[in-house]
């Protein structure tokens, strides 16, 4: 039924049992979907909105449920160019779980067998709609089958090939390039079907609210937001239905060059397959000036090509992250060729720029508030922070397998800025982070937070491109990180709490932290004391190439007996 209202079209569906929801693509509109369950058939592929930079769309459920079925996997809905966007009160789920949970029955050296419920599970072979038949994307845990939470020793792998030996077990070949080291036997696993649906996108769009607003399962993204003028995410839950592993199987919330406020209050995101949280912007590498006065330039990047006229990027050094060009003025774009992936300029790239250095677009948040809100049990980092202008107040942080915060400007692998500068983490609780005690972008792993910045670590003196990864060792890059009134709970086997790197005037103060005692390592065993194996002394902050100060903190065990709240400025032998 339509009514037309002050020139908007009210959809209002009375089937309460199922249906699939009517959303016009073009025009002005609120869609009101009343309780109940709505089939959603991927097959069809996603609702694509284009709204040419000025539609306002509502979507308001009342208790309504999307649930997704097809063989095909897919998401919801992908809008751009709104001027206005405001979704909520609706619950997603998927008939199929995107995943399989296996346990691992046997380890040799070739490989895993495993065994599944293919009731619950099903691993959907003879499909041509699953193109990745045969194969395991992503294979990764280890997870606790009581808790659901990430535990140790843990397996992270690609491409595995997967052959379904019965209608309930199968075999995991190994990726040649992550044999097991351990034996894995009785362990739990998850292999993902798929990673590459977001749920709701949302790009080149401006006032967007997403509120009261559920996503039990979905095979990529929970939601991506790129290139937004304002954002806010009120009362979102991100967490799988009870008695099942996992929700989205990447990104809770991803904000990629986004600008305005930013901002995620009162909610929750749980058991994803990546980050709860990620906000970032893009470098983009240098390829070649292609004309005389250095105006129009080649790039290449992890992300698309994305930008405006008159849009504002500066130039950085891929070597130290650092600004080029005299006073560091920013370069004006004239015009962006996707196609081409070409950027001009209309004032020349300065002359200190050289091919490999990074051009990055001047969009970023004006602040980042995080807020009353919980990102736990997930396979990755709670929050990933690559953007200046952050608050994170009053959350919990807990069981995150490879840390709770990350905040690392990223010039070698996965190209993404900003230099992070001004943020706050207060008044938090950050349990277990790191559960995994994996040192994935620095010398050590963290329980609280790495803060650090990411460059190659060769630059070929033929000319040919850079390769490696690794921290930045010169020089400091981000400035002004406060971690203020925390209790932080250590993860077993993780010496460090806070990782301090290319950082200036950070500020740790007020913080209570505890680590385990006695003291283990990962997998339960006591730690024994030699010059070749990790110490048994807590650091409140590794501090490198870093300067700051760390005052008024409590460390103590877990049994209660205080501990020297250190600060070193140098690794220990056999930290992980």
């Amino acid at each position: 039924n339509h009514n037309h209202n002050h020139n908007s079209n009210r959809n209002r569906n009375h089937n309460r049992t199922t249906s699939t929801p009517t959303i016009p693509t073009t025009t002005d509109c609120t869609v009101t979907l009343l309780p109940g369950v709505y089939l959603w058939d991927t097959t069809a592929g996603v609702v694509a909105v284009d709204g040419a930079g000025a539609m306002r769309l509502t979507v308001r459920g009342y208790g309504a449920m999307l649930l997704t079925t097809g063989v095909a996997l897919g998401g919801w809905m992908h809008v751009t160019g709104v001027a206005l966007l405001c979704v909520e009160g609706i619950t997603m789920d998927a008939k199929r779980p995107p995943y399989t949970f296996v346990r691992v029955d046997a380890v040799d050296d070739a490989g895993l067998n495993v065994s599944f419920n293919p009731t619950v599970y099903p691993f959907p072979t003879g499909s041509a709609a699953l193109p990745w038949l045969g194969q395991a994307p992503h294979m990764y845990g280890a997870i606790n089958p009581s808790t659901l939470t990430p535990q140790l020793p843990w397996y992270w792998g690609s491409n595995g090939k997967f052959e379904q030996t019965s209608h309930g077990t199968g075999r995991i070949q190994h990726p040649p390039s992550r044999l097991l080291s351990v034996n894995f036997t009785g362990q739990m696993l998850v292999m993902e079907h798929s990673r590459e649906h977001t749920f709701l996108s949302v790009s080149n769009a401006s006032n967007v609210t997403v509120a009261d607003v559920t996503v039990h399962s979905n095979p990529g993204f929970a939601f991506l937001f790129t290139r937004v003028a304002g954002v806010r995410v009120r009362r979102v839950r991100i967490e799988p239905r009870p008695g099942f592993p996992m929700s989205a199987m990447a990104d809770g919330l991803h904000f990629t060059d986004c600008s305005g406020l930013v901002e995620v209050a009162d909610s929750v995101v749980s058991r994803n397959g990546d980050d709860c949280v990620a906000v970032h912007g893009s470098f983009y590498v240098v390829e070649k000036v292609l004309n005389a006065n250095r105006t129009l330039v080649a790039v290449s990047g992890r992300e698309p090509l994305r930008g405006s006229p008159g849009e504002l990027w500066q130039a950085r050094s891929r070597r130290t992250l650092q600004p080029l060009g005299t006073g560091s003025a920013p370069l004006e774009v004239v015009s962006i060729d996707q196609a081409g992936a070409r950027v001009r300029l209309r004032s020349p790239l300065p002359a200190d720029v050289a091919p490999y250095d990074l051009l990055s677009p001047l969009v970023q948040p004006s602040s980042v508030l995080i807020r009353n809100s919980s990102f736990v049990a997930n396979l990755g980092h709670g929050i990933r922070i690559k953007t200046p202008h952050v608050l994170v107040d009053n959350c919990t942080i807990a069981d995150n397998s490879f840390g709770a915060i990350l905040m690392i400007p990223d010039g070698a692998f996965w190209l993404s800025s900003h230099v992070v500068r001004n943020v706050t983490v207060q008044r938090s609780l950050l349990v277990r982070g790191g559960t995994w005690g994996d040192a994935q972008y620095d010398v050590a792993a963290s329980g609280a937070a790495t803060v650090t910045a990411y460059v190659p670590t060769s630059f070929p003196s033929d000319g040919s491109p850079p390769s490696g990864d690794g921290p930045l060792t010169v020089g400091s890059v981000n400035a002004d990180i406060a971690f203020l009134n925390n209790t932080i709970v250590q993860p077993p086997g993780v010496d460090v709490s806070l990782l301090m790197r290319a950082t200036r005037n950070y500020t740790v103060r007020g913080n209570t932290v505890v680590w385990p005692d006695p003291a283990l390592r990962w997998d339960g065993t006591p730690r024994t004391l030699n010059s070749n194996a990790m110490t048994t002394t807590p650091v409140l902050v590794l501090s490198l190439n870093s300067n700051g100060t760390a005052h008024d903190n409590t460390c103590r065990s877990s049994s209660g007996r205080a501990l020297a709240c250190r600060v070193e400025a140098v690794p220990r032998v056999g930290w992980i």
